[in-house]
């Protein structure tokens, strides 16, 4: 248990699937997503497409790479919009994407982004900067991700040297370690929610800044982990579709017609 009273991501999913009325899990739906899954593996037909999107990832050879990647997951939530005219794009880039091609743009424009002296004490007028489209459309919810800055930057002064290699040094290699420290010491990484009387756990992002390190690092250095696989799939906002696609997840008439209807 990474933190006390709270359920892990894999329990919580359990624990929620079992006593949810809006949402319900299929069996058959969940082997049948195997079977294609198998059967996409054995014809070599499940391939990851290509994102040209390696010149924007964090550098791992960098000598900032750490906190490179801490400052992108972060940030790292809210890139959605309601039409094309409205979303946020950077060099032709959208979503996560965007937000890598504005960091690595920062860096090579010799923003210090990645000192969390520099980000604690950020001003809007340079946020905004930072973060310039390719249209007038801007990175959604921009006052929240300043907050953000200010507040894992002002963290990472007061506790660990300013810089996220004293976390991940304290974590030795062990992942859940790590994300222990994350979530109990940075707030906004903290999604947790009481469920019919039990506090529940996603821990998206801080699931991916210790997937991300490990991945961008190759498994080494600062990047190695020795229980990498005790990490859940990420609560990403495309698994709940493809789950109702293949009939392994169904939605209830109520909130079907919520999600129809676009309302928050």
């Amino acid at each position: 248990m990474v933190r006390d009273g709270v359920l892990l991501p894999a329990q919580s999913a359990k624990f929620i699937s079992e006593r949810s009325h809006h949402v319900q899990i299929h069996q058959e739906g969940i082997e049948k997503i195997c079977e294609e899954i198998l059967s996409s593996l054995k014809g070599n037909k499940l391939q990851i497409p290509e994102t040209n999107a390696n010149s924007i990832h964090p550098d791992k050879d960098h000598v900032n790479a750490v906190d490179w990647v801490f400052v992108a997951d972060a940030l790292n939530f809210c890139f959605w919009s309601r039409s094309k005219e409205e979303q946020w794009t950077v060099d032709g880039y959208t979503g996560y994407f965007a937000l890598e091609a504005a960091l690595h743009r920062a860096i090579k424009e010799g923003y210090d982004i990645t000192n969390p002296e520099y980000y604690s004490k950020i001003n809007k007028a340079e946020v905004n900067h930072i973060f310039r489209g390719d249209t007038d459309a801007e990175i959604p919810l921009l006052d929240q991700r300043i907050s953000v800055l200010h507040e894992v930057g002002a963290i990472l002064i007061e506790k660990y040297d300013k810089t996220f290699k004293t976390c991940v040094k304290q974590a030795n290699k062990c992942a859940i370690k790590l994300l222990d420290i994350v979530v109990d010491n940075f707030p906004c990484f903290r999604d947790e929610a009481v469920y019919r009387g039990c506090r529940v756990s996603f821990y998206k992002r801080a699931q991916i800044l210790v997937a991300d390190l490990w991945n961008f690092l190759e498994n080494k250095g600062w990047g190695e982990f020795q229980d990498i696989d005790r990490l859940t799939m990420f609560a990403d906002y495309r698994v709940p579709q493809v789950l109702v696609y293949f009939g392994a997840m169904s939605y209830n008439d109520e909130l079907m017609e919520k999600l129809k209807k676009g309302t928050i």
